[in-house]
């Protein structure tokens, strides 16, 4: 996993589990697409969420296939799996459904082009996440 990506991952996981929030990270070299982390907020049901982290608002992320075969398999056994993006430069986050269904193929990779079902700035996370209806 990309420093970056650790980073974000890092602060995530500590700024829920501060509000409450059950956060596992999961180190998977295996490469067979599941998420990063798993969270469970008290009072709601429990959801995956694959970390990614850009430069830019306006640069799609990247996902390897097996990552987008994955979101397809649990969403059709009635899991819940998201995608969120962090943006570094503007401190935004992005989060789209996983799978996503708008898709280009560039190389070993497939870049997201679906739009983002919500933006909001980094601290907004506990917010966001408690009060979509993921």
């Amino acid at each position: 996993m990309e420093v970056r990506e650790t980073k974000f991952r890092t602060w995530l996981k500590n700024h829920l589990a501060g509000k409450g929030a059950h956060v596992t990270n999961i180190e998977s070299s295996t490469k067979n697409g599941i998420p990063d982390t798993y969270i469970q907020i008290p009072g709601c049901t429990g959801f995956w969420l694959e970390l990614k982290v850009t430069t830019r608002l306006n640069e799609l992320p990247l996902l390897r296939p097996e990552q987008r075969v994955w979101g397809l398999k649990h969403v059709r056994a009635d899991g819940r799996a998201w995608l969120l993006v962090f943006c570094e430069e503007d401190q935004i986050c992005s989060i789209y459904k996983n799978p996503v269904e708008k898709i280009e193929i560039v190389g070993d990779y497939l870049r997201v082009l679906d739009l983002p079902i919500k933006q909001f700035y980094k601290g907004e996370c506990w917010t966001i996440l408690t009060n979509m209806n993921l």
